[in-house]
């Protein structure tokens, strides 16, 4: 049975909070933690539409991109994440785009800087 009770939010000054809840397969219970700042908030999926036959080939056919400055690359087909990397050091959130071809990935962030990945 999953806990409706509500719960208690941070109090002012805590960035992270961990709360109980349960797990469907084994209705157990596990510890998350909630990203109150916005830090691994996604604010942008590509997915790599030249890549499609990745599920025969291996590698990545999704990149996602946002909060902390990060680009995170994933098989859709096996379900993982397979690299990361931080783009723009410093910066809250980033967005980004491909090219049609995927070969390249721009970036960007709030300060204004750009950046031209070769994600071939």
């Amino acid at each position: 049975k999953l806990d409706t009770k509500p719960q208690k939010l941070l109090s002012a000054g805590r960035s992270h909070s961990t709360h109980p809840v349960a797990d469907q397969s084994t209705m157990g219970v596990r510890n998350f933690e909630i990203d109150t700042e916005g830090k691994n908030a996604v604010m942008r999926l590509c997915f790599l539409k030249v890549r499609k036959n990745t599920a025969v080939t291996g590698g990545a056919n999704l990149v996602s991109c946002g909060g902390s400055g990060y680009v995170r690359f994933w098989d859709i087909y096996k379900k993982q994440l397979l690299a990361e990397f931080l783009a723009h050091s410093g910066a809250g959130t980033i967005i980004m785009s491909t090219d049609k071809m995927n070969r390249y990935l721009t970036t960007g962030d709030l300060d204004g800087w750009l950046k031209i990945w070769n994600i071939e």
